[in-house]
């Protein structure tokens, strides 16, 4: 019989959106996966929007059973924990620096000041929201993840960006808040692999490792010269990842002598 077809989903950072990703689709889908790329946005006062878009996943990949994988990147690795703690149960969990501020602890030193940059980030575009100074808001959030990224985007994208400074904002506090039993994670047995890029903040590379030590069986790589927007703008260095663990998991072929 044959082995149905892998599905990767592939989940966004917020403020990038699902053509983020489209670059590293078109790797999966020319080594013959089906993928899937849904859009996380903040649906409507009162729902969070971590849980709406996690259970729509679990929805999606239920029929799917252990053809299915997940990639998260940043936003999107919280929202794929979510799922799989909401009862997704994917082949595998690949997840780029998710964004999951319960794997820091406020009393440790190095972790406070790790999670310093992203509580200062989004004071200072909560605070441009409410001003309407929505470009400065933007910055603050693009820059969170590298200083002097905003002034490299073109005028265009600096000007979508701004007018989803508002939703940036909502999303951002709804991640800050959300909270994660990393415990219930490990419990569930869902092969999980953490990737980190080497030029990326200290605030995600933190939060990979903090993660990757409250998951014995997760492992941790690092991923030269990325930095925490490779999976949408250096797809090269995060697709072979993918695909080498296809390999690793695929069935022998042909019969044995």
């Amino acid at each position: 019989m044959t082995a149905p077809r892998t599905t990767w989903f592939l989940l966004h950072a917020a403020g990038a959106g699902p053509g983020s990703l489209k670059p590293l689709a078109q790797r999966l889908l020319a080594s013959g996966c089906r993928v899937e790329r849904p859009t996380i946005t903040h649906p409507y006062p009162g729902i969070c929007p971590i849980n709406a878009a996690a259970d729509a996943l679990v929805d999606a990949a239920r029929s799917l059973g252990t053809s299915a994988r997940i990639f998260g990147h940043s936003m999107g690795g919280l929202v794929a924990i979510a799922a799989v703690l909401r009862g997704a149960r994917p082949r595998e969990l690949v997840l780029y620096e998710p964004i999951v501020h319960a794997a820091l602890d406020p009393t440790d030193p190095e972790d406070a000041n790790a999670l310093r940059p992203d509580t200062e980030m989004l004071e200072r575009l909560t605070d441009a929201v409410r001003t309407g100074d929505l470009a400065r808001g933007a910055e603050a959030f693009v820059d969170s993840m590298g200083a002097g990224t905003w002034a490299t985007l073109p005028a265009p994208a600096q000007e979508q960006l701004a007018r989803q400074a508002p939703a940036l904002a909502e999303l951002a506090r709804a991640v800050a808040r959300y909270r994660v039993d990393v415990g219930a994670l490990a419990r569930t047995a869902v092969e999980v692999r953490l990737l980190r890029g080497s030029r990326s903040p200290s605030f995600t590379r933190t939060i990979a490792r903090r993660l990757a030590q409250a998951l014995p069986s997760a492992a941790l790589i690092d991923v030269e010269y990325a930095h925490h927007m490779a999976p949408a703008i250096q797809a090269t260095l995060i697709a072979p990842l993918l695909e080498m663990s296809m390999e690793a998991t695929r069935p022998p072929t042909g019969r044995p002598a």
